[in-house]
């Protein structure tokens, strides 16, 4: 399995450094295209592999999985990380006394990495603790720890603001509160265990920050008058920006969740309820940067039995993904696509394997339009799995300004193809000019195989059909290509993948 999980991130991980890519906004035909099978991402066999975590920077440049590793760490459970492409697993934790589980990891828009983790402190009570990686697998700081509070403290997630702090959700296990800590990129804090809300029985909390200078924090209150899913936003100094928000609009039926994620100026809050008739609804809110809905909440899939585990992801421009294990005697685990907080086509069968329960570690869709779905397996002993998805109809979208309509769009239908591919580009008004454009396609090591005749900038939208062959009119292998336009001082590229 090694080779073919090296092979999927090098497929995967071209380095156009100038550009981040992100969905076009009106995908609506949008799909999801495997790309491989399901391929094993630990090393190690012996004993017991489990709840695995996959994530890309946002431009897919650096891919890194992390999952819990029973008695390989010499002493109960640890955390191991594999990087983009290396061949080794590399240890997390240095503390290796008693459990080590629950870990996260999120990759700023510079390659910095972030594992969090629950492991036990030295009054034996359970910690949250935190390391930063670069994006070689060198370890820059030892482990640290998030918050000092006495009791257990549970669950941790992390996230990246763009300007390379990063933030730890957890839940306070004695006082069932939602905990928030914001540090800088080196693991400096900024904030010490912020309260997200005073209400009672929280469960679950969640946070997602993606391409915005705040984040969502997101929350369970599990039982009594305050039932429900609840958000509040906070910035990247630490700094709340609304108030405690229910979010929920139904809270008859018994919920699970929520997951949070983030795309440019709005964010979604996602959860699952459970139906009378014992199956299950996931629903999803847009909420905007005061922590206000948006939008009613939206049913976007429906799971035949009780389901418990779903994850959430979501591009720059609101092109999303939503997972959940469940359907049937075993649980398989389904994927599902978004537009905003929208459904989008029907949802899909990840796992191949099929023989025993299949359980839910993660999602993650990066701006490339690259879909990772990661999750453990209970055949034999436990294996952790990843499926990668191209997610078709997609856009790339020059860096740079915040507004989209001051950015270069470059657009492919399909981007996934066989035969012939449309391709357009589409200028912001103010660099529509006579100056020439320039487009060519470029193959994975960065030689140029075709170019294109354009016209002037002036109409601010010029198309091009790509038929899969070279300036010689040979056919070029399967594999990963780029389309890259220059127009001026502007250069953005698109990814293409042309399989046979």
């Amino acid at each position: 399995m090694q080779s073919n999980f090296t092979q999927l991130w090098k497929l995967a991980a071209c380095g156009m450094a100038m550009v981040s890519i992100g969905l076009a906004a009106d995908s609506a035909a949008a799909d999801l295209i495997p790309v491989g099978g399901e391929t094993q991402i630990n090393i190690t066999t012996a004993d017991t592999q489990f709840q695995p975590t996959y994530a890309h920077s946002s431009s897919g440049d650096v891919r890194v999985a992390v999952w819990t590793s029973l008695g390989q760490d010499g002493d109960g459970s640890g955390v191991f990380a594999r990087f983009d492409g290396l061949p080794l697993e590399i240890p997390i934790n240095e503390t290796t006394l008693g459990d080590q589980v629950y870990a996260d990891v999120s990759i700023s828009d510079a390659g910095s990495v972030v594992f969090v983790w629950q492991g036990e402190d030295a009054a034996g009570d359970v910690s949250v603790y935190a390391r930063v990686f670069d994006n070689a697998g060198g370890p820059v700081t030892p482990e640290f720890l998030v918050e000092g509070l006495s009791g257990d403290q549970k669950f941790p997630f992390v996230d990246h603001f763009p300007n390379g702090n990063f933030v730890v959700s957890w839940l306070d296990v004695p006082n069932l509160s939602t905990k928030v800590s914001v540090f800088t990129a080196g693991g400096i804090p900024l904030t010490s265990g912020l309260t997200a809300s005073v209400l009672a029985n929280q469960a679950a909390p969640h946070v997602s920050a993606g391409p915005n200078d705040y984040c969502l924090v997101g929350w369970r209150v599990s039982s009594g008058v305050d039932e429900g899913m609840y958000c509040r936003v906070l910035d990247s100094s630490g700094a709340w920006l609304s108030n405690p928000t229910l979010v929920s609009q139904s809270t008859a039926l018994f919920s699970y969740g929520p997951k949070a994620s983030s795309s440019l100026g709005k964010m979604y809050l996602s959860w699952l309820r459970t139906n009378a008739d014992n199956t299950t609804t996931v629903f999803t809110r847009p909420i905007d940067a005061t922590g206000a809905p948006m939008a009613p909440e939206t049913a976007v899939a429906l799971s035949p039995v009780v389901t418990t585990d779903l994850d959430v992801s979501h591009d720059e421009l609101g092109q999303g993904v939503v997972v959940w294990a469940g359907g049937g005697v075993l649980d398989e685990i389904y994927i599902q696509c978004l537009d905003d907080e929208n459904p989008v086509g029907t949802e899909q069968l990840v796992n191949t394997t099929t023989s025993d329960y299949q359980t839910l570690g993660s999602v993650c869709l990066d701006n490339s339009g690259d879909v990772t779905v990661a999750w453990s397996s209970r055949e034999g002993d436990d294996e952790c799995f990843i499926q990668r998805y191209e997610l078709d109809s997609s856009a790339s979208i020059e860096s740079g300004s915040l507004m989209d309509a001051s950015r270069m769009i470059l657009r492919a239908a399909p981007s996934v193809f066989s035969g012939t591919t449309r391709l357009s580009c589409e200028l912001p008004v103010a660099d529509r000019t006579a100056a020439p454009v320039l487009a060519a396609v470029y193959d994975a090591r960065g030689r140029q195989l075709l170019t294109f005749e354009t016209a002037t900038t002036q109409s601010g939208r010029l198309e091009w059909t790509w038929n899969g062959r070279d300036h010689s009119g040979r056919a070029v292998a399967a594999g990963t290509y780029w389309l890259r336009v220059t127009a001026g001082d502007r250069n953005v590229s698109k990814r293409l993948v042309v399989v046979r």
